[in-house]
């Protein structure tokens, strides 16, 4: 475990996030639909997209409009009935995790601890995480499970972890999972009138899976350059490829080619190697590594 010297990152509470958001959307008029999916779309004549169709109970519904952002997740709903990205870009990456009351020892408060190896998670990690108030976040990862026949087995890994903590008197506030697809991102992310950001187009760190971050980044540009082209200051979306490519640079792909060597091969002994490489840098360099791209840290793990 290792001390840093300042405050890293903060714990999000992503229901509250979304609370926070719908009421944001709502106080400038606008209408959001819970319980809601979208199912199909329909075209205009000359291609563009004309309506998204969801489904509500059982009921369908059509809504129509002039520019459309695909934020539904991985599946991309939208984006994969126009043709612009695969329904199955890559095998999924899987992850589970509870939220659990309980009190831990010193180690685990304002800290996070990651696990890894087969011993814990094979193909990913765990980890235990400081959620405020004798809260914690418990949950194991694997990376593109179907590669490596884990489907159905991360809920064992994660009461494994959970025993290993040896947890009394703890109260389970939440269980929850779900799926994403790492690929570096895509090339190209708009057609015609049609945008897609976030989890649908692949905006997570393809090293450590981190994604909230990049997907809020993806929707305020989307919303920045429809309002461009509402506003006929450019005249094609295209503007969000551009600024797309160049936030991502060639960082996510060196990071993607990172986590293909490390998570692919379930050897403990090559996880064993970079852990060791990784105790050369300080908690500040390796965040800088892993969260924000520097890859001028590479060098330190050529030293012996």
């Amino acid at each position: 475990i290792y001390d840093c010297k300042k405050d890293l990152v903060c714990v999000l509470n992503f229901r509250s996030l979304k609370i926070f958001l719908q009421n944001e959307i709502e106080k400038y008029g606008n209408e959001v639909i819970n319980g809601a999916y979208v199912s199909d779309i329909s075209m205009n004549t000359d291609g563009t997209l004309k309506s998204v169709i969801y489904t509500k109970g059982e009921i369908t519904h059509e809504v129509t409009g002039k520019f459309f952002i695909d934020a539904t997740a991985q599946t991309g709903v939208m984006a994969c009935k126009a043709g612009l990205r695969k329904i199955l870009p890559t095998h999924p990456s899987v992850g589970v995790e509870k939220i659990i009351k309980t009190k831990l020892n010193d180690k685990y408060v304002n800290n996070l601890i990651i696990y890894i190896g087969n011993y814990w998670a094979p193909h990913g990690y765990g980890w235990v995480c400081d959620f405020g108030r004798d809260t914690y976040k418990i949950g194991v990862c694997s990376y593109e499970v179907g590669s490596f026949n884990m489907a159905g087995r991360l809920e064992g890994y994660l009461e494994h972890l959970m025993s290993c903590l040896e947890l009394k008197n703890y109260e389970v506030v939440e269980t929850h999972g779900g799926s994403i697809y790492i690929n570096g991102g895509y090339e190209n992310n708009v057609y015609k009138n049609l945008i897609m950001i976030g989890d649908a187009a692949s905006c997570i760190n393809p090293l450590f899976g981190e994604g909230v971050r990049h997907a809020l980044y993806s929707g305020e540009l989307a919303a920045a350059v429809s309002e461009k082209m509402i506003n006929n200051d450019i005249a094609s979306l295209n503007e969000y490829n551009n600024e797309m490519k160049k936030y991502r640079g060639s960082k996510w792909k060196l990071s993607r080619f990172l986590a293909d060597i490390l998570y692919h091969k379930s050897n403990d002994t090559l996880v064993d190697f970079y852990n060791r490489k990784f105790s050369k840098l300080t908690p500040e360099e390796a965040f800088d590594f892993g969260f924000n791209y520097e890859m001028k840290y590479l060098l330190k793990f050529l030293l012996p």
